[in-house]
């Protein structure tokens, strides 16, 4: 297990997300020496904002139409542990990659564009930091050398965010006045906006506490197969800890079967262990041979196993051109399952740009609104509140054209 914190980078298209990780890495010295190589052969070409734009966006495509498009994973230091940021696009056509990059964070930084302030863009990722239930963000009111250091202009800006985040019944962590192009307040504080007296931005990072694995580890073992090996006639599960401790010779329960059995051995990195706890990736053997056993079963605890849901109620962001209705079934993925179900109520429909509820008992939710839904399984299985364990408590729905809607668990029936 690792103290790497995981932080989303969101951000309105245009408003410095791409420059401020790259003044991250830059001023943190998590550069590899290749990058620096490739930095110094663009610098003649371009300006200094472009550069460390460069730095983050790495696909051709990308740097030729100044957005970026994929959601990539970018890892520096401080001097107190290491981070892997998690670079999300700003721009709308993207928003599925955002979404499916900002689930995987524990905390986020939002960037602002002080000259813009509070864009439609900036409305949507901050409803779905919210959805996603993140609650350590800080934000980064960008670009400050362009008002001259303003701090009546940084103050208008703030009261924009502060209400924004108001009505969505979330505290930002810190509200910070940057440069990143120039690198103010971001790896030491700035001479330049001396009426401001809190953390510089890397400041702020090291103070997020890092609660979630210590979290996860106590409570009861989730352990979603990804796959079954047949090597010398006995069977390998694999997968990665949710949540919990696994341990050899352990009692446990396979869900939704509801069989017990224990754990004969297992191995972390192909190296024999007696016990792995959350976020191990891990290989092991039971002591029964369980017929039928596949892909997307649960070893959990034999004390306090939970019990299978045949419903569950749940936040959702519908990302498909063809509206979300009443009564639609699907597939849904949640972890490593696949599971049959229908929407059997709509309860809320709402807009993630002006944050209003559209209509309640409603029949549909179309492309890019959000809402809260009511889904039936076709089959009892393991679904768990997103609060409590957050693996088993994400869902998404696609199909052969890709992802059509994604969302977390609020309530869980049995």
């Amino acid at each position: 297990m690792t103290d790497q914190l995981k932080i989303a980078v969101c951000g309105h298209i245009d408003h410095g997300k791409s420059t401020l990780i790259g003044r991250l890495l830059l001023d943190t010295g998590s550069l590899p020496d290749d990058k620096i190589k490739d930095l110094k052969r663009i610098a003649k070409d371009f300006d200094e904002e472009t550069q460390l734009a460069y730095l983050t966006d790495q696909l051709k495509e990308e740097r030729e139409r100044n957005i970026t498009i994929e959601t990539t994973q970018i890892f520096l230091k401080t001097k107190k542990r290491p981070y892997c940021l998690i670079d999300t696009p700003g721009h709308l056509e993207f928003i599925k990659n955002m979404l499916s990059g900002a689930s995987q964070a524990e905390a986020a930084m939002l960037v602002v564009d002080i000259s813009e302030g509070i864009q439609d863009q900036t409305r949507r990722h901050a409803y779905l930091l919210h959805f996603l239930s993140l609650q350590n963000i800080i934000i980064l009111v960008n670009k400050m050398d362009l008002t001259q250091y303003s701090q009546q202009k940084f103050q208008e800006v703030e009261k924009q965010i502060q209400d924004l985040f108001n009505g969505l019944k979330l505290k930002p962590r810190q509200i910070i006045p940057v440069s990143a192009k120039l690198g103010e307040n971001i790896s030491r504080r700035s001479k330049h906006i001396n009426w401001y007296h809190g953390p510089c931005l890397t400041e702020a990072l090291d103070t997020i506490p890092s609660n979630s694995d210590k979290r996860m580890l106590s409570q009861d073992l989730r352990l979603p197969i990804q796959d079954i090996y047949d090597i010398d006639e006995e069977k390998i599960i694999v997968g990665k800890i949710a949540a919990g401790i696994l341990r050899e010779g352990q009692t446990v329960t396979l869900l939704p079967k509801g069989i017990n059995t224990k754990i004969k051995a297992l191995k972390v990195f192909n190296t024999i262990a007696r016990s792995a706890s959350v976020d191990e990736n891990v290989g092991l053997t039971l002591t029964t041979d369980i017929p039928g056993l596949q892909r997307g079963d649960v070893i959990c605890a034999n004390e306090n196993a939970p019990k299978n849901s045949k419903r569950f109620m749940g936040n959702l962001v519908w990302l498909h051109s063809t509206a979300l209705s009443k009564g639609q079934k699907f597939e849904l993925h949640c972890a490593t399952q696949t599971l049959s179900c229908s929407v059997t109520r709509i309860l809320e429909r709402v807009d993630p740009k002006t944050l209003t509820i559209l209509e309640t008992d409603a029949q549909l939710i179309a492309e890019n609104q959000a809402g809260i839904v009511e889904f039936e399984l076709l089959k009892p299985a393991l679904i768990e509140k997103h609060s409590a364990v957050p693996e088993l408590g994400r869902y998404s729905i696609e199909n052969d054209q890709g992802l059509l809607g994604a969302g977390t668990v609020l309530e869980n029936y049995v």
